[in-house]
């Protein structure tokens, strides 16, 4: 199921005033989409982190780069490529966009699970001399 925000009307009227006042009160937003074109210019202009996943249409990169508070235009064409798993985050908290691959938590936590736990009295003597 999909909801766009930022489209007209007046609920969406109450999502715009909460992404431009909520930092006031804590409150914070995560926009979720593939279609940037979809969300209103003042939502995205309150962004300060984007995880940018693969977006094959130029126009929604091209939104997204001139939303971002980096520069991310040299890197089009990672963004247009970008597989499942891999992504490009760019906030104020660190000085330029970094690729990182996120992996299905679930997955993950079977992969470390499986890896063989060395015994800690492995390699000791155990008698005394």
């Amino acid at each position: 199921d999909q909801r766009t925000v930022g489209c007209g009307g007046a609920s969406n009227q109450s999502c715009r005033e909460q992404a431009m006042e909520g930092s006031k009160f804590g409150v914070g937003l995560y926009v979720i989409t593939q279609q940037t074109r979809n969300v209103d210019e003042n939502v995205l202009g309150q962004i300060n982190e984007f995880v940018v996943m693969g977006l094959g249409d130029r126009g929604d990169r091209e939104i997204i780069m001139g939303s971002a508070k980096q520069d991310l235009s040299k890197m089009e064409i990672e963004i247009q490529t970008l597989d499942q798993g891999e992504a490009i985050l760019s906030t104020i908290g660190i000085p330029f966009p970094v690729s990182t691959r996120i992996h299905e938590y679930e997955t993950y936590i079977a992969m470390l699970n499986a890896i063989r736990k060395k015994d800690v009295r492995e390699g000791l003597d155990t008698g005394f001399s």
